[in-house]
């Protein structure tokens, strides 16, 4: 959700539900998130403790996923320390903010 802002594109995200195999769908760009379906889809997230290390891959993009609704992000969450539920909506503010604060020296450092 944070790429398409800082590409400056308009991408159409597609993904499965870990829990259910159900499609879920998108449209990001630099202003937002539109065309969700299900419009209760939900967005993993993971709780950072500190530094996501070396492998950032396995400790956040592998728990960053996409859910067709709270119930089925929920029963993943459950199984998953240290995550929790955004909506996409939350999911996409946290990712337009996030690179800002992680990587100050690459994209500018964020008013506190």
């Amino acid at each position: 959700l944070f790429i398409p802002p800082l590409m400056g594109k308009i991408v159409s995200v597609q993904a499965t539900d870990p829990v259910n195999g159900e499609r879920v769908s998108l449209v990001v760009d630099g202003n937002g998130v539109r065309e969700v379906t299900p419009p209760a889809a939900v967005v993993s997230m993971v709780i950072p403790d500190g530094p996501f290390g070396y492998d950032v891959i396995e400790s956040f993009c592998h728990k960053v996923l996409f859910f067709t609704s709270e119930e089925s992000g929920r029963s993943w969450v459950a199984q998953h320390e240290g995550t929790t539920l955004l909506t996409v909506y939350e999911a996409f503010e946290v990712g337009r903010f996030a690179p800002k604060f992680v990587y100050p020296d690459v994209f500018g450092q964020q008013d506190r």
